[in-house]
């Protein structure tokens, strides 16, 4: 739901009032629960009040894609390309 919680986030930057974030949050964490307990029972269902925290964190991921164009991959620098093809950064010696 992580659109749910980017609208509401932007709608709070516009000057809406904060409960539209809190709305945002609670039924995503709402969602979640019902499928954690549809698929898992009750066990570990804490674990889903991460996921508004995991869905903030997945917003900042993607509106930081566009400027970063490395990655490091297990200590090798690798530059990321259009269709996110995968070179290295630097030539290999």
């Amino acid at each position: 739901m992580i659109i749910a919680i980017a609208v509401a986030l932007l709608a709070l930057a516009l000057g809406s009032g904060a409960w539209i974030l809190a709305w945002a949050v609670a039924l995503t964490a709402l969602r979640d629960s019902l499928q954690w307990w549809r698929l898992r029972g009750a066990k570990g269902i804490a674990a889903v009040l991460l996921g508004p925290a995991k869905d903030c964190l997945m917003i900042l991921a993607w509106a930081a894609a566009p400027f970063i164009s490395t990655v490091n991959w297990r200590g090798h620098k690798l530059r990321v390309s259009a269709g996110t093809r995968v070179y290295a950064a630097e030539p290999q010696v």
